[in-house]
Formats: C-alpha cells, structure tokens, sequence
C-alpha cells in the first residue's frame, strides 16, 4: 500500500528575507544532539514500556478506517487535524489512567 497520497504538501511557498540552509544540523549520517540524546536515552526504557502498553489497545486501533468521507464523524488515520501516533497516544494514555477530567489546550 502506498502511503504518498498521504503525505502533506505545502499549500503555497514561503518567501524569506534570508537563506534557508537545509541540510539537517543532527543525525542523518551525523552525530546526534548530544544533550538531547542523554535527555532521551535517560529513560528509553520507560518510553519503552509505555509504548508497548499501547499494544493492548490493537484490536481497537485496527476497527479504525485508513480514511472516511470528509462529512463522516467517525475517526480515521489519515485526517488534517491529529497524527496517527498521536492519535495511538492519546487514547491509549486515557484508557490506561482513566482520568476524571481531560483538558485540551489547542494552539487557535
């Protein structure tokens, strides 16, 4: 299955007054930020063993459509608004503590 249609392109070019360098300062064939990965790496781990937490919410995750009708209220992997491993996130981390309230803090 191919995935390109997918992929975000952007709606119109971004005009600078400057340069744009971009080639990538970390990884990709070069060294990884070093503080970041000690951040990281501290607890990988736990990270870890959260993510495959998630795992035991797979069946549900597989109920869901790849895509839907843009009229459909019913959630899909592949929409505008929320990524898919954030989407794979937040439900787990809200089935996993239940909490009483959930506060989203939307940027607009």
């Amino acid at each position: 299955m191919s995935l390109e249609k997918y992929a975000l392109s952007a709606p119109q070019p971004y005009y600078l007054e400057y340069p744009v360098k971009h080639d990538p300062r970390y990884g990709y064939g070069k060294p990884p930020h070093a503080r970041l990965y000690e951040i990281v790496n501290r607890n990988r781990a736990a990270y870890r063993h959260t993510l495959e937490s998630f795992l035991q919410f797979k069946e549900d995750f597989l109920g869901i459509a790849l895509e839907i009708p843009p009229e459909s209220p019913e959630p899909c992997w592949f929409n505008n608004w929320l990524g898919a491993l954030d989407s794979v996130t937040l439900f787990s981390l809200l089935c996993l503590h239940n909490p009483e309230r959930y506060f989203e803090i939307g940027s607009g």
